[in-house]
């Protein structure tokens, strides 16, 4: 492929990947190559390249002859995830706590603490869900790289893409709109155990910030 379709490709993959972590399509919405290449100004291919690529993560089922679908999976199998999940933040969280500098854990206790320092006020919803949903991504990246485990934070990395995926489009944004607060408290909490270096207390402040995320969509 020519470097301007390899270009285009890019553009239309993180497009569709930033707008499928946030919540912009719901789970079965079948999404319109032409309008996608109108968009970012290219022919159907790039777009098709950015399916595909997409698909290989598990955000978009391509279908022959049918079209390409936002991936959907049942309840059931996000709370497996989630808990899954839940286990994995923890193990970082503990293992934040034994490995972190003084330092580190005095920038992790403000990433908390600044989060209501820059909110905008009049925010819409999807503006909030944004917000926090980058936020809660920062704050945990910060818990991985005190972690220094970095094998498996790469594994963390494609969870936390499915994590923001299954919340987004199974329920919009509901979850980062009405746990805003008690997340950032949350964050505090887990921040805290981190910087006093109390593994225990702080896998068991993370494992529960976790699985409450998961609850509104198995309710």
């Amino acid at each position: 492929m020519a470097k301007s379709g390899m270009r285009y490709a890019d553009q239309a993959y993180h497009m569709l990947k930033d707008a499928l972590l946030s919540g912009e399509y719901r789970a079965g919405e079948r999404l319109a190559v032409d309008s996608i290449a109108k968009t970012i100004g290219s022919s159907r291919q790039p777009v098709m390249d950015a399916f595909r690529r997409l698909e290989g993560e598990g955000l978009l089922n391509v279908i022959p002859q049918v079209g390409t679908i936002v991936a959907s999976v049942s309840p059931a199998d996000v709370k497996d995830f989630f808990r899954f999940l839940a286990q994995i933040e923890g193990y970082f969280a503990r293992l934040a706590a034994e490995r972190a500098s003084e330092a580190e854990g005095r920038e992790l206790k403000k990433i908390a603490a600044d989060y209501f320092d820059v909110a905008p006020s009049g925010e819409s919803d999807q503006a909030v869900a944004r917000r926090y949903r980058l936020h809660n991504r920062a704050f945990h990246s910060q818990i991985h790289q005190m972690a220094r485990a970095p094998l498996v934070h790469q594994v963390a990395v494609s969870l936390w893409d499915k994590a923001d995926f299954y919340l987004n489009t199974m329920l919009a944004i509901l979850p980062f709109v009405e746990r805003e607060r008690e997340g950032v408290n949350e964050h505090m909490l887990i921040a805290e155990a981190i910087a006093e270096k109390d593994g225990e207390a702080a896998y068991n402040a993370t494992v529960p910030h976790i699985l409450l995320f998961a609850e509104a969509i198995n309710a």
